[in-house]
């Protein structure tokens, strides 16, 4: 056994261990809600150079390098109540250690007998390459549990090593180390055998202040691993220690188990309101309900889909800006770039004052982009990203930003305009959906003038615009099913015609671009060229012609998109597309629904998307800016097999013996030769 600083000590008993440890700038763990465990806050490192012998270290080379980490913390020796040394255990190296100590801290102090020192080689051998670490473990686990353990095997000091004469104290015995106003500090020493010397000096890890927490109405949990049997493990796992989690803490817990595991190639992500709801949904998984994604080197194309007028209500997306941080932070800047061409601040719309005020045309438009943009903010931050894009009516500028062709100033300045300009026209029609094929409802419109198709939603959808008296002389006339809308204008009919110029020339006076990505246009049902993507009539024309929708739609479909987020209050473009492409490979995944809370289901949104497997998210994006920290949860449930060599039999005894009489212990207990290496046959040389 190893006895440290023993006067019976004869050498150390090696010892077998692997240590691993994340080293941080403090300052960057703090931001990220790491736990720390201590903090580094002196090192040093020298060679001590030839001496008499392996075992006879050099003390001046390890009173220096003790000397330079002090001075290198630049903290009082005096406030250290801990030193792990490396304490080999022979009669004349801990002298020499000890030696080299007192050296350097009476530098420093001249204080006894103060300073509890030990070595981990006493409990646990010598680890070798990883002794200075496991020292190192044993100096953290002693601050976190305020107590600083034993060296074991000490009956009566060195004959050679004056304690009292020390700054130095062996610790025999556990001892109660508790946290004071000055920071508990440790030295710790490791001394390769080649004569390579270290030492470091360590403080306890901040006090973790109190915290504000932001509400969360929804957590998201994945769970991923190298084995679909490892995923359904390790969720069983995680939902028996979320059934003891008080609601409070399940953000380190998602925090934690998101961003501080590795990302496996099968996974599942759920989502629940707590800690309950979600160790429910984790043990239906661990118990082998519903399936586990596998990701594929396939990832599918995403298309935004930006919804038009009519589908804002009050607080939409209210939830989010009280939940999310990032979408909180663009509706804001929002609000900033609109405040020049509003009358109306854009959150006293939103969820102030004025959402009263929503159902005007100047306001809702610019409401609606607004919640989009914050959206795609919020989606990017995730790593979701549009491959393509398509927007309906004003949806189209939401989506023109979307792929690069304008600013987002200008953008908030172009919506503003339009909506004002918009509200100007007159306000004497109103709009109807008529339920049956553009061929049909155009055949009727000949007996409806002032009737005309303003969008071609579906195969059987299309909404039809114009004044109040013949839209209502067309419902009762015709058919086939209507319903009137509650509209303020009859849009994309005659009745927009006198705001086309003016936003035209106001998009005349803005730079445009070409798309990034391909853009879908609503105008022609075809893609965005770089000339019509930059063309100011044409983006006046929009207010006037009909929304080709259905024709866009099918255009992003063609050109492979399968998942189609809808960026926008309410699934309006979700339930029309359906009608458009009823393809069951298809995933549509709105963000926002009205009278659904808002955070669960854009995290609703965000399961679906992962659980397909066709990609990951940024999981540490998820939880920025919400204080989250980590914390302890079960770790991966590895996949134990023995992979040895099994024993072989003695052939030649097995050959000579009945077989009944071959016993296990002959045939597979103590090996005769390696059952690769030992076949000699194996080994001559060609033609032999």
């Amino acid at each position: 056994m190893s006895r440290a600083f023993d006067a019976g000590a004869d050498g150390f008993v090696p010892g077998e261990g692997v240590v691993t440890v994340v080293i941080k700038p403090l300052q960057a763990a703090l931001r990220d809600g790491d736990r720390i465990r201590g903090v580094i806050k002196g090192s040093a490192v020298n060679h001590g150079g030839r001496t008499s012998g392996l075992t006879v270290p050099n003390s001046s080379a390890q009173h220096a390098v003790i000397s330079a980490a002090l001075r290198d913390a630049g903290v009082d020796a005096g406030s250290i109540g801990m030193l792990e040394a490396h304490g080999t255990g022979t009669g004349l190296g801990d002298p020499i250690e000890i030696d080299g100590l007192t050296r350097a801290w009476r530098e420093f102090t001249d204080r006894s007998q103060f300073c509890a020192i030990g070595s981990l080689k006493s409990n646990i051998g010598h680890l070798e390459p990883a002794a200075g670490l496991a020292g190192l473990v044993k100096v953290l686990l002693a601050m976190e549990h305020e107590r600083i353990p034993p060296t074991l095997h000490m009956t009566r000091p060195n004959d050679h090593i004056r304690f009292e004469d020390t700054p130095f104290y062996v610790a025999d015995r556990a001892a109660p180390w508790p946290r004071t106003d000055t920071p508990r500090r440790a030295g710790l020493s490791a001394f390769g055998m080649g004569g390579v010397n270290a030492h470091v000096i360590l403080e306890e890890a901040p006090a973790v202040p109190d915290r504000t927490l932001p509400a969360q109405d929804s957590h998201l949990v994945r769970v991923s691993a190298a084995s679909e049997e490892a995923v359904r493990e390790l969720a069983g796992s995680y939902a028996r220690e979320l059934s003891v989690t008080p609601d409070p803490a399940v953000g380190d817990f998602t925090f934690t188990a998101n961003t501080g595991r590795a990302s496996h190639r099968y996974r599942v992500a759920v989502q629940g309101a707590g800690a309950g709801e979600l160790a429910g949904r984790l043990a239906e998984v661990a118990a082998g309900q519903g399936p586990i994604a596998r990701l594929v080197n396939r990832p599918v194309p995403n298309a935004f889909l930006f919804t038009g007028q009519g589908s804002q209500y009050a607080n939409m997306g209210r939830g989010l800006y009280a939940t999310e941080p990032l979408f909180r932070e663009a509706l804001r800047e929002c609000a900033d770039l609109l405040a020049p061409h509003t009358d109306r601040p854009l959150l006293e719309l939103l969820f102030g004052d004025a959402q009263h005020e929503l159902d005007q045309t100047r306001y809702a438009q610019i409401a609606i982009v607004s919640v989009q943009i914050a959206l795609v903010r919020l989606l990017d931050s995730l790593g979701i990203r549009p491959d393509l894009v398509l927007g309906h009516s004003v949806g189209e500028l939401t989506a023109a930003w979307s792929a690069g062709v304008l600013s987002l100033p200008d953008l908030m300045r172009l919506v503003a305009y339009r909506g004002r300009t918009m509200q100007t026209q007159p306000a004497s029609g109103t709009m109807a959906v008529v339920h049956a094929d553009a061929d049909t409802v155009r055949a009727a419109l000949a007996a409806h003038p002032g009737v005309e198709i303003a969008a071609y939603n579906g195969p059987r959808n299309i909404t039809v615009s114009g004044p109040s008296q013949a839209i209502d002389g067309f419902c009762r006339q015709v058919p086939f099913t209507t319903q009137k809308l509650q509209v303020s204008h009859a849009f994309h009919s005659a009745a927009m015609h006198g705001a086309v110029a003016p936003f035209s020339d106001t998009v005349a006076a803005t730079p445009l671009h070409t798309p990034k990505i391909p853009f879908a246009s609503t105008l022609t049902g075809d893609w965005h060229s770089e000339a019509s993507a930059t063309d100011p009539q044409a983006w006046g024309q929009a207010i006037r012609r009909p929304v080709r929708f259905h024709q866009a739609l099918t255009r992003v479909h063609e050109a492979g998109a399968r998942t189609i987020w809808e960026i926008g209050p309410h699934p309006v473009l979700t339930t029309l597309g359906r009608g458009v492409l009823p393809d069951p490979e298809l995933l549509w995944l709105p963000l926002l629904r009205r009278n659904h809370n808002d955070q669960k289901q854009l995290h609703t949104a965000l399961t679906t998307h992962y659980n397909h497997g066709t990609t990951d998210l940024n999981w540490t994006a998820l939880h920025e800016a919400k204080n989250h920290h980590t914390t302890t949860i079960p770790t991966y449930p590895f996949n134990r097999q023995s992979l040895a060599a099994p024993a072989v039999r003695d052939n030649k005894t097995a050959q000579e013996q009945p077989k009944s009489v071959i016993s296990t212990a002959t045939a597979w207990g103590e090996a005769v030769g390696h059952p690769l290496f030992d076949r000699h046959h194996e080994h001559q040389g060609e033609g032999q």
